[in-house]
């Protein structure tokens, strides 16, 4: 197997097993490159998660970047989100959540935010918004709810984008999504995004027609104590 392409990792806050998010947020930081926040508004997904606000109370103590998921109706709160004192790095949405997906997308660029969609499937709506987005998050679980088994056929997914990307073959539609992967993601399962990354770089060539999309990072939710102690290898 080829030497093993970095991978960032984002713990997700949801998963934390203390209220005293102050302090497992510092046993993190070494080993993690970022914190992952699930916004869930209790009706699109039947959980409730981190309120907006809270993004303030984090970075006063933590200075790597922040991801926002919003598993919600998005347009419900996205003015809400943009308006904190405090913003994260990027947000991703379901597509689904929203009746106007370019207002979103527009708004949160607005802010100078990254701009991603959380997606199980790549399909008609996905393709319509693809180049206006900055990032994709890959669900390799239902949202919603920790501890599932990961799916590792979602990583499949990267296929259909590379596909319809090199239908394109323009630098515009390929050469500007970070791609990571979410849920179910542990010691073990990570060896699968490894895998894939380093399959496909066997096959890459030097021509846009031929270069194929590589899973940036992955958010760790429950496992994530697992990769403070021990060595990925």
């Amino acid at each position: 197997m080829n030497e093993k392409m970095k991978l960032d990792l984002y713990a997700s806050l949801l998963a934390f097993e203390t209220i005293n998010f102050e302090d497992e947020i510092k046993k993190i930081e070494n080993s993690f490159a970022g914190i992952h926040l699930d916004y869930i508004d209790g009706n699109f997904i039947n959980k409730f998660g981190i309120p907006p606000y809270f993004i303030k109370f984090i970075k006063k103590f933590f200075k790597k970047p922040i991801q926002v998921h919003i598993m919600g109706y998005v347009d419900n709160f996205i003015d809400e989100i943009l308006s904190q004192d405090a913003l994260p790095d990027s947000i991703f949405f379901h597509i689904d959540s929203s009746n106007n997906p370019e207002l979103v997308i527009e708004k949160v660029k607005s802010k100078n935010i990254k701009i991603g969609i959380s997606i199980e499937n790549f399909g008609t709506k996905e393709m319509s918004i693809f180049d206006k987005i900055d990032e994709i998050l890959i669900m390799t679980v239902k949202p919603g709810k920790c501890g599932q088994k990961f799916i590792e056929k979602n990583l499949l997914i990267l296929d259909k984008i590379d596909s319809f990307c090199k239908e394109k073959a323009t630098n515009d539609f390929y050469h500007t999504k970070n791609i990571f992967v979410d849920g179910g993601v542990n010691l073990e399962t990570i060896q699968a995004v490894y895998k894939y990354n380093n399959d496909h770089e066997k096959i890459t060539e030097n021509t846009i027609t031929n270069q194929h999309h590589k899973i940036k990072g992955c958010v760790v939710g429950s496992a994530y104590k697992d990769f403070l102690y021990n060595k990925i290898s």
